[in-house]
């Protein structure tokens, strides 16, 4: 009978010794599985050349420029708008005298969830940063 019960114990210890890694293995797949992958998207034509005449007086000193030139681009793409209202935000800060417009644009650029996974990354990171100044 004792021989039974230590048969018995010993079994049931392997069988939960091998269950235990199949189920992190399952579970790391379902994490892996979980982790959305972001498409890489390029902003259309014309977004990009504003863009980039934004970028240009903005390597130049000259923020009040690129932010005016960033508000008067009229994107139609989710993702235009979104990589759009990122970089106001970002102007909006580096300029420092409005911080709560900052994070209503940053808002606007995170809320769609489209934006890749770094400038996702950097917007969120940006915008708690500011909520936690304000």
């Amino acid at each position: 009978m004792a021989n039974k019960l230590v048969t018995s114990l010993v079994l049931a210890v392997a069988v939960a010794g091998a269950q235990v890694p199949f189920s992190a293995d399952v579970q790391a797949a379902d994490a892996k599985q979980e982790k959305k992958k972001r498409p890489t998207q390029l902003m259309g034509p014309s977004v990009g050349k504003k863009v980039q005449k934004a970028f240009e007086l903005y390597s130049a000193d000259d923020i009040d420029g690129a932010l005016a030139i960033l508000l008067d681009i009229e994107a139609k793409k989710d993702y235009d708008k979104a990589i759009v209202a990122r970089y106001i935000a970002v102007m909006y800060t580096t300029k420092g005298d409005n911080e709560q417009k900052a994070i209503e644009y940053l808002q606007q650029a995170v809320g769609p969830d489209i934006l890749n996974e770094k400038d996702h990354g950097e917007a969120l990171k940006l915008l708690g940063d500011l909520q936690m100044q304000v």
